[in-house]
């Protein structure tokens, strides 16, 4: 399962109201930003040994896409305001990651039963990856506006791994990804791997 939350988006409008018969015009300001929840993510790991410094220890690029099945809303504030929030679905999640991978799947003739990964890299984000709905943002006396919202960002990114043996003798692993970029984005995933071909 995994969470994600875009950077704010500022959008400045202007409104016009009828005061004491006169046309009134003033500026506005609208912060918003879309909040996506994944129930279930469907992830694949590609993966290459750049080095292996002995049968324990390697460094790898990962490539691992990710598509997440849930749904997405929105926060935005303003004053004197009245809107419909913003709505979507889905998520798409695109990490390159460099590793230090020790232990267990480290490599083909690793002898640990238990292993780790750390990594470092940056990842591309779409959430959510349909838009339903974008903010309509309205004040009294005006035709209001649409606020688009952004919906995709690059950011940093940091992995942890926890891998072992199964009963049946199968490498399984445990992961967290964290990401945070500008304008306060934000993701985290928790997922469960299955090595295959291992």
């Amino acid at each position: 399962m995994s969470y994600e939350n875009g950077p704010l988006t500022t959008y400045n409008g202007t409104y016009t109201a009828q005061l004491y018969g006169y046309n009134v015009s003033a500026p506005y300001t609208v912060i918003a930003r879309f909040y996506t929840f994944d129930y279930f993510t469907f992830l694949y790991r590609f993966r290459y040994n750049i080095s292996e410094m002995n049968n324990n220890q390697s460094l790898s690029l990962s490539l691992i896409p990710a598509v997440g099945l849930g749904g997405s809303s929105t926060s935005f504030s303003g004053t004197n305001e009245y809107g419909v929030e913003g709505s979507g679905a889905l998520s798409l999640d695109i990490p390159l990651i460099f590793e230090y991978n020790t232990g267990n799947v480290a490599t083909y003739t690793s002898d640990k039963d238990k292993g780790f990964v750390f990594g470092l890299g940056v990842e591309y984000i779409k959430a959510p990856l349909i838009v339903s709905t974008q903010v309509s943002y309205s004040y009294s006396g005006s035709d209001g506006a649409t606020v688009p919202i952004a919906t995709s960002w690059v950011e940093p990114v940091f992995e942890f791994g926890y891998r072992y043996w199964n009963k049946r003798n199968k490498a399984k692993e445990f992961n967290l990804k964290v990401g945070y970029g500008s304008g306060g984005a934000f993701s985290a995933r928790l997922s469960w791997m299955k090595c295959i071909g291992y």
